[in-house]
């Protein structure tokens, strides 16, 4: 006899729900986004860049993959790790079992070095090359937008802006003080 929690739809006997729970996502647009960074070849330039010679579960490139998704995906800080670990959209669009967990990222992050941020640059030059054919490239167009930096009391410098409807310090275009 099945339950309320288990069971099968009478017109098709091959679709069945439940209400489990089991291991659920809600970040299964990221799904897409590893589409478009395996078309950019992201993960060799991220091999290359990041290659480190100890064998651990979490290699360098590994983790800044996870980072970048992370990041995409609205986790902003190294402590979302822990309860991302066993996420399934996470698991699968990085290769992994587990992913890397706060402390691990905290270590790789408070151990980056100069050549850490050559290696950064020469992948977003790469990456830029990838998307822009440098010969073709005559001229850069950097739209920068404005930002507002929220302040709480009354610190030196800082005003309220009607657009964001919020106290700070607000930051414009390139030069401005």
């Amino acid at each position: 006899m099945t339950g309320l929690q288990h069971g099968a739809l009478n017109f098709n006997k091959s679709l069945s729900y439940n209400f489990d729970g089991g291991n659920l996502s809600s970040d299964s647009g990221l799904l897409l986004v590893r589409s478009f960074v395996e078309k950019l070849g992201l993960r060799p330039l991220l091999d290359d860049e990041f290659n480190d010679s100890a064998a651990r579960v979490h290699p360098n490139a590994s983790i800044i993959e996870q980072l970048i998704y992370t990041t995409i995906a609205g986790y902003s800080t190294d402590d979302h790790s822990d309860s991302l670990r066993h996420d399934p959209v996470f698991t699968n669009i990085l290769g992994k079992k587990a992913l890397a967990s706060q402390p691990t990222i905290s270590r790789f992050v408070h151990s980056s070095n100069e050549r850490f941020i050559k290696s950064y640059n020469r992948l977003l030059q790469n990456l830029f090359e990838k998307a822009n054919n440098p010969k073709d490239t005559e001229h850069i167009d950097l739209d920068l937008d404005s930002t507002l930096f929220g302040t709480f009391g009354k610190q030196e410098g800082s005003a309220f802006n009607y657009h964001y409807s919020s106290k700070g310090y607000h930051l414009g275009c390139i030069g401005e003080q």
